[in-house]
């Protein structure tokens, strides 16, 4: 993906991106649930809100407002700067770490190794 590719769908841009790209998201209300299953960055420099999350790879999510983020078998997982209503960690085995976020409520399930740093954390 170049840095002029512009999609009007998050999963769109998901789907045609290749390993290690970055996505920039722009402000907006994204009602669309999001399958991440290979190792990207999602960033925005706005106020971006998106409904679902679904982590199964490495990946990044920063600056983004999200309703639900599900991170499974997730291999390295860095979560910075975000507003997460529910934030459930299922069967990981590998790292997450989480920096400067608010978590309303956080499940972990089966998770070995979680990091929360400068997080505001309401539910555990």
């Amino acid at each position: 993906m170049g840095p002029s590719d512009y999609f009007q769908r998050v999963s769109d841009a998901v789907e045609h991106a290749q390993d290690q790209d970055r996505i920039q998201i722009m402000t907006q209300l994204y009602n669309e649930e999001i399958a991440l299953c290979k190792p990207l960055e999602l960033f925005s420099l706005g106020l971006v809100h998106l409904s679902k999350v679904t982590v199964m790879d490495s990946c990044t999510l920063r600056g983004i407002q999200i309703d639900h983020v599900d991170v499974i078998d997730g291999k390295s997982v860095l979560i910075v700067d975000c507003l997460i209503e529910t934030l459930t960690i299922s069967n990981s085995k590998n790292s997450l770490v989480c920096e400067g976020s608010k978590l309303t409520n956080l499940h972990l399930k089966n998770s070995q190794a979680a990091c929360f740093t400068r997080c505001q954390i309401q539910h555990c």
